[in-house]
């Protein structure tokens, strides 16, 4: 596996998880909307830590991934909550 891919599947997992924990977190609208901010924080973290040693570009860190997090995150939660 490509670090690309690495770090997609990475932040789709984060996405789901934080679809999850917002879902759980739903009364509390304030962070139900905070908890995807938090993930992509943490998985930039999380990406620097395990792919560091292939030579990550600050699009690698910052920008790979975080529309497919978001994504992620907005169908679980949808889904969780339609259900």
């Amino acid at each position: 596996m490509e670090k690309e891919d690495k770090i997609l599947v990475l932040r789709a997992v984060i996405g789901v998880l934080s679809g999850i924990i917002s879902f759980i977190l739903v009364k509390d609208e304030i962070g139900s909307l905070i908890v995807p901010l938090m993930a992509y924080a943490f998985s930039i973290g999380i990406v620097y830590g395990l792919i560091k040693n292939v030579g990550l570009t600050k699009w690698d860190l910052l920008g790979r991934g975080v529309s497919i997090l978001f994504a992620s995150w907005l169908l679980i939660f949808v889904i969780l909550y339609n259900v």
